[in-house]
C-alpha cells in the first residue's frame, strides 16, 4: 500500500486488560484504491507498528510517499496481513532510524 506518511506517536501503555501495549502509530494518507469509491481526496488511517516486529521503522520524511508491503498469513477465518517492510520512494527497504531508541 503506497502512502503518505504525515507523523508518528510512540504508544507504551498498559491496557484496560492489562496488556502491555507497546509499539509507534503511524498516521497516513492515500489515495481510495476503488476506481468506483465515491470518497474525495485522501483517504486517512493510523497504522500500528508493535515494538516486537521485526519491521525496521526509518526516520520519515513527512508528507513524502512510502510503500508499506504486507504479506498474508494464516488461512480461512484466521488469514491476516501482516506489515513485512517499508520501502522509500526509490523502492529501497528503508532502515531502522537509529535515534529512535533514545526517542520518548
Amino acid at each position: 500500500m503506497k502512502a503518505k506518511v504525515h507523523g508518528k506517536r510512540p504508544l507504551n501503555f498498559t491496557s484496560n486488560d492489562g496488556k502491555q501495549i507497546k509499539g509507534v502509530q503511524i498516521f497516513v494518507s492515500y489515495k481510495d484504491p476503488n476506481p468506483k469509491s465515491e470518497a474525495e481526496g485522501e483517504l486517512t488511517e493510523k497504522l500500528f507498528i508493535s515494538a516486537d516486529s521485526d519491521v525496521q521503522i526509518p526516520r520519515f520524511n513527512y508528507g513524502e510517499e512510502y510503500d508499506f508491503v504486507y504479506e498474508s498469513v494464516g488461512f480461512g477465518s484466521k488469514a491476516r496481513s501482516v506489515l513485512k517492510k517499508i520501502l522509500d520512494k526509490n523502492g529501497k527497504e528503508c532502515k531502522a532510524d537509529p535515534f529512535a531508541a533514545i526517542l520518548p
